[in-house]
């Protein structure tokens, strides 16, 4: 009798173990599915509200600073140097007409009078035919004198040129030549830049091209330096008219006024980021640079589902990035602040909407 109640007992002990085990797993799997259920409905996911509006494109392009003349100033004739202008050295600026280089001249003021005496000699020749009235000799004569006068002039420009002079105001970038040393004609005696107009040359394709106003003079150009942050403002000079045969882009020409008078100088050599301000583009979306992934995509939520839209900036300034509308999608679309590599499309999300700050 005791082995059938133990019997029993162990029955009965076995019966509600497994009925437990049973319920258990039946919670474990429904709260399981109830945690799945709650996280693919509500992944919270910050977003901006962005509108299309009408903007302004913008384009920025790079550029060096290069003075509007480039002078290598050279001899034209042989001699020892006897004067050099105290100013005539590298990091100086220089007058238009100033006298930089003084040449030994005794030799050219001799040929200069000798040139005069037979001037001289051939119009009293001349004279002398035309008393005679010998007219067969007065053609000669007339020639003569023409000669003297073109071997004068020849000899009176040799004799200017042993002065040098600054051709315009400019900076002496180096100099070849040191005082008391012998030149020949065609030694290169300095460089100059000058230093009342420099430019910047930049390259448009297309499209960049085509949101340009009809006049030049209305698009508005800053000069930027990238390392110190510091802005300029300078004007379009006139358009390239043709196309670069490497690149197949249209350049446009841009002209800084006494480029060493402003603050700080702008120097030649700097490179710049050059921003240029166009037309207006309607229907466009202001995006932050945040919202854009480095494989050029953005997110965006729509009924409470993510969706992933390749698209291709038609311009960015500063940290925004513009880009044309697409029909498809809503206005105003909900973007994703800060897409992550664990979006997926499709995925429930639960947006909130951020404040933009612009």
């Amino acid at each position: 009798m005791k082995d059938k109640k133990k019997k029993s007992l162990i029955l009965l002990t076995t019966i509600l173990v497994s009925i437990i085990v049973i319920v258990l797993n039946f919670s474990s799997e429904e709260i399981n599915k109830e945690i799945v259920k709650t996280k693919r409905v509500s992944l919270p996911i910050s977003v901006l509200e962005i509108k299309s509006d009408s903007y302004r494109t913008t384009f920025s392009l790079f550029g060096e600073v290069v003075p509007q003349w480039k002078t290598m100033i050279r001899t034209q004739v042989n001699g020892q140097i006897t004067f050099l202008s105290p100013r005539f050295r590298e990091g100086e600026i220089v007058e238009k007409d100033e006298i930089l280089i003084r040449i030994e001249d005794y030799q050219y003021r001799a040929n200069v009078a000798e040139a005069e005496l037979r001037l001289t000699n051939a119009k009293i020749g001349l004279l002398n035919e035309k008393v005679a009235q010998r007219k067969q000799f007065m053609e000669a004569a007339n020639k003569e004198v023409e000669a003297a006068e073109i071997y004068l002039a020849l000899v009176k420009n040799e004799l200017e040129k042993t002065i040098i002079r600054a051709p315009y105001r400019g900076l002496v970038v180096n100099r070849s030549i040191n005082r008391g040393e012998v030149i020949f004609a065609g030694s290169d005696v300095a460089m100059l830049y000058s230093i009342d107009k420099s430019g910047i040359s930049v390259s448009l394709n297309n499209f960049q091209w085509n949101m340009l106003p009809g006049d030049l003079k209305e698009v508005e150009v800053t000069l930027i330096d990238s390392e110190s942050g510091q802005e300029w403002d300078a004007n379009v000079s006139r358009d390239g008219q043709r196309l670069t045969r490497e690149t197949r882009l249209r350049p446009l020409y841009i002209e800084i006024e006494n480029p060493l008078e402003l603050n700080p100088p702008l120097l030649s050599g700097t490179f710049l980021n050059v921003r240029l301000k166009g037309r207006f583009m309607d229907n466009l979306l202001k995006i932050p640079g945040s919202a854009f992934t480095k494989t050029g995509y953005i997110w965006f939520a729509e009924n409470n589902k993510l969706n992933s839209l390749k698209v291709n900036p038609i311009f960015r300034e500063n940290n925004y990035i513009y880009i044309k509308r697409p029909e498809t999608i809503p206005n105003p679309i909900l973007i994703a602040n800060a897409p992550n590599s664990a979006f997926i499309n499709g995925m429930s999300v639960s947006p909130k909407i951020l404040e933009r700050e612009e």
